[in-house]
């Protein structure tokens, strides 16, 4: 059975390289250990947790956004199933009114009567 993955928190994750930040900096018997090297390359990795956080928050936006849609359309599709199903006259109408609101409704020329 899979473990479910849990979120980071991004403002832990933000705090903690603050802290990191200001412990390198900060302490002068920690860039004496450290030597230069060291410290610039543990900075430089610390330097890439804002904008990991920064993606991540983006990236969840974007999921939730997706997850909406989607619940959109399923819902959209089951009520389309059950108008057919009771007789609707127009049962595609529920798949239609949620295309047209995203602006995904192809454009079909009409036909001649």
């Amino acid at each position: 059975m899979a473990t479910a993955i849990q979120p980071v928190n991004l403002q832990e994750a933000l705090t903690s390289y603050t802290n990191a930040m200001q412990a390198i900096h900060g302490h002068l018997i920690v860039r004496l250990v450290f030597r230069a090297h060291a410290t610039a390359a543990i900075t430089t990795a610390l330097t890439t947790i804002p904008t990991l956080c920064r993606e991540t928050w983006h990236l969840r936006s974007l999921q939730h956004l997706a997850r909406i849609d989607h619940a959109n359309l399923i819902a959209a599709a089951r009520a389309t199933i059950r108008a057919d199903h009771d007789g609707e006259p127009d049962p595609l109408w529920y798949l239609r009114d949620e295309l047209a609101a995203r602006g995904q409704l192809p454009t079909i020329p009409r036909r001649r009567a």
